[in-house]
């Protein structure tokens, strides 16, 4: 038997990959337009904001439900500034299509932000 915090990684895990895999998708057949630059920024910053996540939340679905609470606040925290500290550097590098990536980035994170939430909530449970 799987344990929650395996189930957990490896469910979001595929929502991320698919998530990100539309997302360049949609850029590919041009429905997103952007810059190529930007678009691999959007999806980099991504992708690894919430892989290194799971890798830090799924090992406490596993202990207390004190640990889990400690290890959530943390990951919510630190996704956060790292993404703010992201569009931060853009501004102040000023790069050329910073809004662009801030608006995407921000969609992106959001939609991931609530799955990523959803899911360990659903298995914290079980």
């Amino acid at each position: 038997m799987k344990s929650k915090g395996a189930a957990y990684a490896g469910r979001f895990l595929i929502l991320l990959t698919v998530g990100l895999a539309i997302y360049s998708g949609l850029y590919q057949l041009e429905v997103i337009q952007m810059e190529p630059l930007s678009s691999m920024i959007v999806v980099l910053v991504n992708g690894l904001l919430f892989g290194v996540g799971t890798l830090i939340i799924a090992p406490g679905l596993n202990r207390t439900a004190e640990n889990f609470v400690m290890r959530f606040l943390i990951l919510t925290t630190l996704q956060m500034i790292a993404l703010l500290s992201v569009i931060v550097a853009l501004i102040y590098i000023q790069f050329e299509d910073f809004r662009t990536i801030v608006i995407h980035s921000l969609a992106l994170f959001l939609f991931f932000m609530i799955f990523q939430s959803f899911l360990l909530v659903r298995y914290s449970r079980l």
